[in-house]
């Protein structure tokens, strides 16, 4: 399951991207993004049991700029922010230089490529912290000096490894082919439809190892199966797309393997637009200080949740038929979180039965359960509670 949601990333295909400076896709169009996107916000959780237990696999947020090129990705881990990357383009679209930097801000790696006046590469370096220079690469265009055919670079001063490409009739690449100081060779193949992105990719690994991802007609990854050496199948993940927004972007995908029900991956992503209001990620409800300590003394799985489209504010705003409480394990929870509320005893208390937050007649406008329902809540938003100023 790990394979597959460490594979599923929005750097899909950049390998390719300084290859040809005549039709160049920007990063937006790399990841089958559709209209003004501004920034990606993606959370990966992986859900195990019959009664789902959650553990967060990663997360990482990408801004764009107006043209669909990365200005900054960010990836986190359970403790914060992980790794801070800038990137900087020239008039063609090309990137030419990438900046990483640690949680503290401080530089720990830089990358920089020279162009020719076509804007196709021809030598990138790469330097560490203390301004070294530890890597370079030599491009090699071809005749017309805006398709890289050939690549070789270094780890200063010895040879490291070696990279081709080979290009259809239309200028797509169908074969990347890197190899490394100790003669082996990592290969990837690409089939393409009529759309723009490939039909499927075949990756060879130096073991012999094989994986081949099919994508449907809006480039999204639809399986990816892993073969032994011996040609046997190892496993088969399946992506099945639950929600898209207005600009048919997808929002959230689940992801299984074969033979392994009780294990699965929720991959969910906030997509923000140019000249759009952002969205919310967590809605704050203000709630008295006494409730506010109340719910900091429960298990932090416990989660409140609201309507999308009508969130809560203020807890001041809801009556007990306005909140409900998924679970019999959560009977005592309810009674004390109503009487520190004050507000009447009944209440709604879901036992079993379906967990589709739209799916009832009459949803409620605050939901609190274990936060591995998450992925079952159609409709609704994580909230979190704050004391009235």
């Amino acid at each position: 399951m790990r394979n597959c949601l460490s594979w599923f990333s929005m750097l899909f295909l950049c390998l390719v991207s300084c290859t040809d400076s005549r039709a160049r896709p920007t990063e937006k169009e790399f990841a089958a993004l559709r209209g003004p996107v501004q920034s990606v916000e993606e959370s990966t959780d992986s859900f195990t049991g019959s009664r789902p237990s959650r553990q967060e696999v990663a997360r990482r947020k990408t801004t764009f700029d107006r043209r669909g090129n990365w200005l900054v990705q960010e990836f986190f881990h359970e403790d914060g922010l992980l790794l801070h990357l800038e990137y900087t383009y020239n008039d063609q679209g090309q990137m030419v230089k990438q900046i990483a930097r640690d949680p503290d801000g401080r530089e720990t790696h830089r990358y920089e490529i020279q162009c020719n006046d076509q804007g196709t590469p021809l030598t990138g370096e790469a330097y560490d912290e203390s301004g070294q220079l530890v890597r370079k690469r030599v491009y090699h265009p071809d005749s017309s000096g805006t398709r890289i055919t050939r690549w070789e670079e270094y780890r200063v001063p010895e040879n490291f490894k070696t990279g081709e490409f080979v290009f259809d009739e239309e200028g797509r690449i169908v074969e990347a082919v890197h190899r490394y100081d100790v003669n082996e060779e990592h290969v990837t193949r690409y089939a393409y439809r009529e759309a723009p992105y490939p039909s499927s990719t075949t990756e060879i690994s130096p073991q012999g190892i094989k994986v081949i991802t099919e994508f449907d007609s809006d480039g999204r990854p639809e399986s990816k199966k892993t073969y032994l050496e011996d040609g046997s199948l190892e496993h088969e993940g399946r992506f099945e797309y639950q929600r898209t927004d207005s600009w048919n972007n997808w929002t959230r995908c689940r992801v299984t393997e074969e033979g392994d029900p009780d294990e699965f991956g929720i991959i969910t992503r906030r997509i923000n637009y140019f000249d759009q209001p952002p969205l919310e990620d967590i809605v704050t409800i203000t709630a008295p200080q006494e409730v506010v300590d109340l719910v900091s003394s429960w298990d932090e799985d416990i989660w409140f949740f609201t309507s999308e489209g009508n969130p809560v504010r203020d807890l001041s705003e809801l009556s007990a038929d306005d909140v409900a409480f998924w679970g019999g394990e959560h009977f005592d929870r309810a009674q004390e979180f109503f009487k520190a509320a004050g507000v009447a005893p009944e209440f709604t208390l879901i036992v079993g039965g379906a967990l589709d937050f739209d799916a009832r007649k009459d949803p409620p406008r605050l939901f609190i359960t274990w936060s591995a329902a998450a992925p079952n809540l159609e409709g609704a938003v994580r909230a979190r509670l704050a004391p009235v100023q």
